[in-house]
């Protein structure tokens, strides 16, 4: 086996320092600082993707509840239709009715929301909820502020007005209802 010198390593060493060279990787195992910047904005880089993917997926996603709320009122009033449909001629159920057990199911066939409104009609045409109802129009709102609707028909529309006189506070989170005869909606939350 070679004997080394270590003075002589040493000397070199010094040598290649003096002349303005400096060694490349540390001596101790230490990390350098070029290292610990490069992994600082990899993760930045990384970590601003995952935020930004997480608040475009944030709107759609109440976009989707706020449609999935048509789909319960649907499904309410088409359960409210059947359990009253017993002479032949079924009638749909106003959303306070809805919400409570003065429906024909005797149950609560909808959980009260501030973000639906259902508009109602009897066979003349008005919107008080001593006719029988016999067409229903559902409206939701999502946090986003667009608005939904599905009607006894099950036709859906994702760019639906309010009916006239029919308004929805954003502020409030509350749809106002300031037509002659029409039931309020409910007051929830």
């Amino acid at each position: 086996m070679k004997n080394f010198n270590s003075t002589k390593i040493a000397a070199r060493v010094s040598e290649i320092r003096s002349k303005g060279f400096r060694a490349t990787v540390a001596e101790h195992g230490v990390i350098d600082l070029a290292s610990i910047m490069v992994g600082v904005i990899i993760v930045g880089i990384l970590s601003a993707g995952i935020v930004a993917t997480v608040f475009a997926l944030i709107p759609f996603t109440q976009d989707k509840a706020a449609e999935q709320a048509l789909s319960a009122v649907s499904t309410a009033e088409s359960v409210q239709y059947s359990f009253s449909s017993g002479d032949g001629a079924g009638i749909f159920a106003s959303q306070p009715d809805l919400n409570s057990i003065n429906n024909a199911a005797t149950e609560v066939l909808l959980q009260e929301s501030d973000s639906i409104f259902i508009d109602t009609a009897g066979v003349d045409g008005d919107h008080d909820t001593d006719d029988d109802l016999v067409t229903y129009t559902a409206y939701s709102v999502s946090p986003t502020g667009a608005m939904f609707s599905i009607d006894d028909a099950g036709v859906t529309s994702d760019t639906a007005g309010l009916p006239a006189l029919v308004t929805y506070d954003a502020t409030a989170g509350v749809f106002t209802d300031g037509r002659v005869g029409a039931p309020a909606p409910a007051s929830t939350n």
